[in-house]
């Protein structure tokens, strides 16, 4: 599956794949205020905006909408900048496509790639972005040359042969049509520079560059470092610093604690280190976060699990199979029995700061069910019923089984791609 996209950038993508899964990502794509958008892909996926997680409703109504592959913006408006994400399960992969959008007010911050000619009789041909909607809404197509209407040109390519205005200039084809009656414009604009000719460009006009710095481990340490891009042509050079942020400012899209039981040790295992990080990391892109036994310091513990509480969007609580009844736990974060701590004082964390929580049963309860933990977690417990793995059912790590689909449900659309970060 591909998108018919054209970014009003210099086309750059990056993608990641597996036997499973794959993500690809599209240059910023910059468009105006009050303008009609439409984003197409081959095969219907399912399109969220990630910030705030938001999907789309399939009503003509809306004014953003999902029209089968499409996702339809009718008009843009400045508070549409953001990640629009869409998410495709097909052929048992999971393709996990993301789209930077950047809504602007000033039309000038929109122009596509420049075209370069040293022919007599050149050719400004019109983005796919803009044609290929006014071919499927059957719409009227015009040209301007500096703003200036070009009567009589309605073709997707401007033939300039024979026209007697200079040729090096700024186009615009501006596309005009209905959805349910309605009128709306689709433009695109581009520069023209003619080779081997002295160009004058007016002061006003903008022209833009773009450079992806990649990091493909991100550490905390690049978070409070500042990074210098330098951009330069022939009049000027210039020098802008940035610096790393989150998304949302959290680090992790889930957090997995749990309680430590020597006799269950085996199971715990192949769920935390197999069964978990097949579907969630490789299979979904998702990034997640265990703690080892022995990782933290005892004494450090408890704030430790309280911070990665806060830089995460989820929180797994993994309990182990059914205990028996003199094996009771503590009855609260700050009293455990043993070393059991992390996972008590993760989910008071989570319940105190709102954090979603995933609880997950290994294998059967026992007899005794859930009575050795506190009231607070017995009630909870008692609205949200853990989901329950079964490692020996057929679906323990097919990602595409009832629990794995459940577990899903819950998550957030996912952030990036699993250990990397990229800057424009």
């Amino acid at each position: 599956p591909s998108f018919s996209l054209s970014p009003k950038t210099s086309p750059s993508s990056s993608s990641s794949s597996s036997s499973s899964s794959s993500s690809t990502s599209s240059s910023t794509f910059f468009v105006t205020e009050g303008e009609a958008l439409r984003i197409e892909k081959l095969v219907s996926p399912s399109w969220h905006r990630q910030e705030g997680e938001t999907n789309f409703s399939s009503s003509e109504e809306e004014r953003i909408h999902q029209h089968g592959p499409a996702l339809f913006f009718l008009p843009l408006s400045i508070n549409d900048t953001g990640h629009y994400i869409a998410r495709l399960d097909y052929l048992g992969k999971c393709h996990i496509f993301y789209v930077p959008l950047l809504v602007t007010s000033d039309p000038l911050e929109t122009f596509y790639t420049p075209i370069e000619s040293s022919d007599s009789n050149p050719q400004v041909p019109c983005p796919e972005q803009v044609t290929d909607v006014c071919k499927d809404f059957r719409g009227v197509l015009s040209w301007y040359q500096n703003s200036s209407l070009m009567v009589g040109e309605k073709l997707p390519t401007l033939q300039l042969q024979g026209h007697t205005m200079p040729y090096m200039a700024v186009y615009k084809c501006v596309c005009t049509w209905k959805h349910n009656e309605k009128p709306y414009n689709s433009t695109a604009s581009r520069e023209l520079k003619m080779m081997g000719q002295h160009q004058t460009v007016e002061s006003s006009k903008k022209s833009f560059c773009s450079s992806t710095l990649t990091i493909e481990k991100v550490q905390g340490s690049d978070l409070q470092t500042s990074f210098r891009c330098r951009a330069s042509n022939h009049r000027e050079t210039r020098f802008h610093t940035l610096s790393l942020k989150l998304a949302d400012g959290l680090l992790y899209d889930i957090y997995v604690v749990y309680h430590y039981q020597e006799k269950s040790e085996g199971i715990l295992n192949r769920f935390l280190s197999q069964a978990l990080p097949h579907v969630l990391e490789q299979k979904c892109g998702y990034r997640v976060f265990t703690h080892g036994p022995n990782d933290t310091p005892r004494a450090d513990r408890l704030e430790v699990v309280k911070e990665y509480v806060r830089l995460c969007r989820r929180l797994m609580v993994v309990l182990p199979p059914g205990l028996e009844i003199h094996e009771t736990l503590g009855s609260s974060p700050s009293s455990p029995v043993g070393d059991d701590v992390e996972w008590q004082v993760g989910l008071h964390e989570a319940l105190a700061q709102d954090t979603r929580v995933i609880l997950v049963q290994l294998g059967e309860v026992g007899p005794q069910g859930y009575t050795h933990l506190s009231p607070t977690l017995q009630n909870f417990i008692h609205k949200r019923s853990p989901l329950c793995w079964l490692e020996d059912s057929p679906g323990a790590a097919d990602w595409n089984s009832r629990f794995w689909k459940r577990v899903r449900y819950e998550m957030p659309v996912v952030s990036a791609k699993p250990s990397s970060l990229s800057v424009l």
